[in-house]
């Protein structure tokens, strides 16, 4: 059994050499030198050009739709050739991986490393996979005959999809009766019971998360703003509510929360909040409204509970890290108050919300904010690997 254990070696790339809406293939050769390949979805070569580890792409790797993980493993046993291999984990959680040979030339073959079969193509491999467990980031077993004789590895994780979502409160958890299709728009339920148009609406599926707004209901359907991206099966996880926190929190605390899909994390970077009122605003209130008694407080829940911020009025925003901004009525409409915080630059790192320990980034409203016309949150960065 071979294993390759993350921060051994992790090779590191300039972020001119690929985007987070692609991959970039590199091989190590002997010379060690660097190759960038560029291959088609199916895997085959396109082009390949040799250089010093520091130069430029010559190509990116458009990745199926399924494919959510990819990593690339080189094998450095100096008593042999090294290999690298690019490994690719799709949304249903199973594994496949197409070798490379030390003179940066892909094999056209790719091992289903669930049942090490071979196949010529990547739609075969797909559609003979076996379901192989991903146990976490640093030890991936590959086991069976012709396993990969890892001794020592470097591992990139390449995929980064980017990740928008609205903080929401969920008022309804619906379950979806008949499986969806990529590009749907309606989704047929048990019940509609709870779903209002205009809010939010959230879809897990294993490593998948989906979100856009309530558009209209029947007693047995939900429309939706934004067509699937997805197909979404009975399985899903379907959950919609309130993205607007202009809520009475006051006698109960009402929290909006986001979360990240089983198997798979949200990695923010940035949280942006904005408010609109149809009153002038300044330092000293919250939004349009006088200063909050209670205040609402941001919680970090991941096994342990970890309160980030009491803010109790705009000013507040920026001393707990916050770049804030306000605008006018332009000449007539709604007064405007932004305010984004870059985790990076405040703190030094993103905030990770861990989906396979169930964490939990929350926001608490403790006040009465309905004479606020509207209050939201989102956060923005990417879904990775932790």
């Amino acid at each position: 059994m071979g294993k390759t254990r993350a921060g051994e070696k992790v090779q590191e790339y300039p972020s001119s050499n690929f985007s987070p809406y692609g991959d970039m293939v590199m091989a190590k050769t002997p010379s060690n030198t660097t190759s960038f390949l560029n291959v088609d979805v199916d895997g085959n070569l396109l082009t390949s050009d040799s250089g010093s580890s520091s130069g430029s792409s010559s190509g990116s790797v458009n990745i199926p739709a399924n494919i959510i993980k990819d990593y690339q493993v080189i094998d450095l046993d100096e008593s042999a050739s090294p290999i690298t291999y690019i490994c690719k984990q799709n949304n249903s959680g199973d594994w496949l991986i197409i070798k490379m040979n030390e003179t940066s030339e892909l094999a056209l073959q790719y091992a289903n490393i669930s049942n090490n079969g071979s196949y010529t193509t990547y739609t075969d491999a797909h559609t003979a996979r076996a379901s192989l467990t991903y146990q976490d980031l640093d030890q991936l077993d590959f086991t069976g005959a012709g396993t990969i004789p890892v001794s020592e590895v470097y591992v990139d994780y390449k995929s980064q999809l980017p990740a928008d979502y609205y903080i929401y409160n969920i008022q309804a958890t619906p379950s979806i009766s008949s499986n969806a299709s990529i590009d749907d728009e309606v989704l047929t339920v048990t019940s509609s019971t709870g779903v209002v148009a205009g809010n939010v609406i959230t879809i897990y599926e294993g490593t998948v998360m989906f979100q856009s707004l309530v558009t209209a209901t029947t007693a047995t359907t939900i429309s939706i703003g934004s067509p699937l991206d997805f197909a979404f099966t009975t399985a899903a996880t379907v959950e919609t509510g309130l993205w607007n926190m202009n809520v009475d929190g006051s006698s109960t605390t009402q929290i909006f929360k986001i979360k990240a899909p089983i198997g798979t994390s949200l990695h923010v970077h940035v949280f942006s909040l904005t408010m609109l009122d149809s009153t002038a605003m300044d330092d000293g209130k919250f939004g349009g409204i006088t200063q909050l008694t209670n205040g609402m407080v941001g919680r970090f829940v991941n096994g342990m509970t970890k309160n980030l911020a009491l803010i109790v009025n705009n000013i507040g925003f920026y001393e707990a890290g916050f770049n804030t901004e306000y605008s006018s009525k332009a000449p007539a409409g709604q007064y405007g108050f932004r305010a984004k915080r870059q985790m990076a630059d405040v703190n030094g790192t993103v905030m990770l919300i861990n989906g396979v320990d169930g964490d939990e980034f929350q926001i608490h409203i403790r006040d009465d904010l309905t004479d606020l016309d509207q209050f939201a949150c989102t956060i923005s960065g990417h879904m990775g690997s932790n």
